[in-house]
């Protein structure tokens, strides 16, 4: 008995991990330490060597048996407890929701097994979807809502879409917020022959008032009148079409041309002979792989012109291999015998095709410029300005063909909004001889249309101040202490500064401009956002999935979209 109080007085004092895996008994007559796990009875005499022997070196059948399952007895020992359970399906589920996995995966069964080692079971698909969906669906909302409110205004966008895959078919809507320091917040999509352009514009106009400074979409004429009768029922609203959909169709304009007798319909119309043919035939592709790592020629997209760019581009680059396919004895003379005669017409159809690649290519590219979240409305006039000095380098025939349908597009989409945007923006000023930064206003004429327009922004008792500012600044241009500045901003076409830089600098000289430049500097120049929130319904809606409800797969896209919102 002494001997065993002399081993309690130690467990005591627990200096050692060995007390709690073990009980002291007393065993025949003897002090004994029995293991709590295997029950086995082991010697007193020195314990330190028994916790070695016994755990260290798994003696102990019980640590046997948990390593053979695969857990250390750490993770034997973790057991999720309900708020740790709680918050593991709930950012699994936000996995699910955000990478577009299949909602049915989370009855999985090795899924399944994997969570519940750690004590957390997990919900059927059903309750994934009406209780956690619903869910961050309902605290993403509140999310947007509180960040629309916070903002001082934005800009919204929407567009139009329809999938065979996707609510059978019927066409959708979606509106967007354009935020002015960049990037879009989805707001809420819309289907169904019920719902009304207009009326949907109104409501979400009505919501949220004057902090709504624009509405961008694409040039359709639906869109069109719906933004005539916005601006009628609302002045002071910039209503204004989608910049790179304007493009688009300058590049539709040019591609119509094959439909007549020209030059441009030659080139045109011969590179779409000859990718078809490398797309369409396994021999010249087979002849290709044996001169070059490239065989494929893009196709054509029916309503994204700017894919002429890609089919041309790579035209131009298979030129050598190509030429050297039609002199093969292999390749069909009889079958692509009018190609061959295209491929080995001389220089001056290969010299026609870059001039005309290189044009597609430079048109393309400010699209994708204008697209992106720093794409404003003053960058639109500079745009088609590099667009018509491109078309001027042009050989004389393709020139005389493309300069028309530029100034064509240019005169029907470049609005007074954009002129007027640019006229403000200091990133575009002008530095004249005297050394002054000098706004970038135009003539005479244009001078007095962007102060008519802008005089939409300001009230009628503010009209005095707005026109003594607009003529101080016509004649002084931009103050004389920020010339250093300048230097800087000059060199940073567009984009977003152009706002802040009235608002940190010259809004207590120019109150008035102020307040016009905020809104003309601050709406995007396309309906992109719209855009791109359609390809995240396309990757909701699939082949392999296509029964989804329309009210489901708009949470899906709402929370996917709006996750980060801040």
């Amino acid at each position: 008995m002494s001997q065993v109080k002399a081993l309690q007085k130690r467990k005591a004092e627990g200096r050692s991990p060995l007390w709690s895996l073990v009980d002291i008994v007393e065993h025949n007559g003897d002090a004994k330490l029995k293991c709590k796990s295997c029950k086995s009875m082991l010697s007193a005499v020195n314990p330190s060597q028994i916790y070695k022997q016994h755990f260290h070196d798994d003696k102990c059948m019980q640590s046997k048996k948990r390593k053979s399952s695969g857990m250390v007895a750490s993770m034997h020992a973790f057991m999720a407890n309900a708020k740790q359970s709680e918050n593991a399906i709930r950012h699994l589920s936000r996995f699910i929701f955000k990478n577009n996995v299949a909602m049915r995966l989370i009855e999985d069964e090795e899924l399944r097994k994997a969570f519940n080692i750690f004590g957390v079971k997990l919900p059927d698909r059903k309750t994934l979807r009406d209780q956690f969906l619903a869910n961050e669906h309902a605290a993403a909302r509140d999310n947007v809502k509180r960040c629309l409110d916070n903002a001082e205004y934005f800009g919204i966008c929407s567009d139009g879409w329809r999938s065979k895959f996707c609510g059978e078919g019927q066409p959708l809507t979606n509106y967007c917020a354009l935020m002015p320091d960049g990037g879009s917040i989805f707001m809420k999509v819309t289907w169904g022959a019920e719902h009304n352009l207009f009326d949907e514009h109104d409501s979400i106009m009505q919501e949220h008032g004057r902090k709504i400074i624009g509405v961008v979409c694409d040039n359709a004429a639906s869109n069109v009148k719906m933004q005539r009768n916005l601006e009628a029922k609302y002045p002071w609203l910039i209503v204004v079409g989608c910049a790179a959909h304007a493009l688009n169709l300058l590049l539709k304009d040019i591609d119509d041309i094959r439909k007549g007798a020209s030059k441009m319909r030659g080139i045109l119309h011969d590179a779409d002979k000859i990718g078809n043919m490398v797309r369409n035939d396994r021999e010249v592709r087979a002849l290709l792989a044996e001169r070059s790592t490239k065989t494929h020629v893009s196709s054509l997209c029916e309503t994204r012109f700017g894919t002429w760019s890609f089919v041309l581009k790579d035209v131009v680059m298979l030129r050598d291999e190509l030429q050297s396919v039609v002199l093969d004895d292999k390749f069909n003379v009889e079958k692509h015998g009018d190609i061959k005669n295209v491929i080995l017409s001389g220089k001056e159809f290969w010299n026609l095709l870059e001039e005309t690649n290189e044009f597609f290519k430079h048109v393309v590219g400010i699209m994708q410029s204008l697209e992106t979240d720093i794409g404003r409305l003053s960058d639109v006039p500079e745009a088609y300005r590099k667009i018509a000095e491109h078309a001027k380098r042009l050989p004389g025939d393709l020139r005389a063909e493309i300069e028309p349908l530029v100034e064509a597009r240019r005169a029907k989409h470049v609005h007074t909004c954009h002129k007027a945007a640019h006229a403000l923006d200091p990133s575009y000023a002008i530095r004249s001889t005297s050394g002054t930064w000098m706004l970038d206003i135009g003539s005479i004429e244009q001078r007095q249309e962007i102060l008519s327009y802008m005089g939409k922004f300001v009230g009628a008792d503010e009209l005095v101040n707005f026109n003594r500012e607009w003529g101080e600044i016509c004649i002084d241009g931009i103050p004389e202490e920020y010339s250093d500045l300048m230097e800087h901003v000059a060199k940073r076409k567009g984009g977003r500064s152009g706002a802040k830089f009235w608002s940190h600098h010259l809004q207590g000289r120019y109150p008035m401009l102020a307040k016009c430049a905020a809104p003309l500097l601050s709406l995007h120049a396309t309906s992109a956002s719209s855009e791109r929130n359609w390809s995240t319904w396309t990757n909701v809606y699939t082949s392999k999935r296509n029964r989804l409800s329309l009210d489901n797969g708009e949470a899906l896209v709402f929370v996917r979209q709006n996750m980060n919102v801040q």
